[in-house]
């Protein structure tokens, strides 16, 4: 469970936009931030399609 909803609505919408990666999602585990439900739970969230 993340440490608040709010660090883990951020982790999400960085993630929907783009901004987060995979690594800075295991970065958030490795200092407690989130944990492994999370980012799992926020990697199955689509992605915004990149503009062409």
């Amino acid at each position: 469970m993340a440490k608040s909803q709010a660090v883990y609505n951020l982790f999400l919408r960085n993630w929907q936009n783009r901004v987060a990666t995979e690594v800075e999602l295991d970065l958030a585990i490795a200092k407690g931030f989130l944990d492994e439900a999370d980012k799992l739970a926020i990697m199955a969230t689509p992605q915004i399609p990149l503009a062409q």
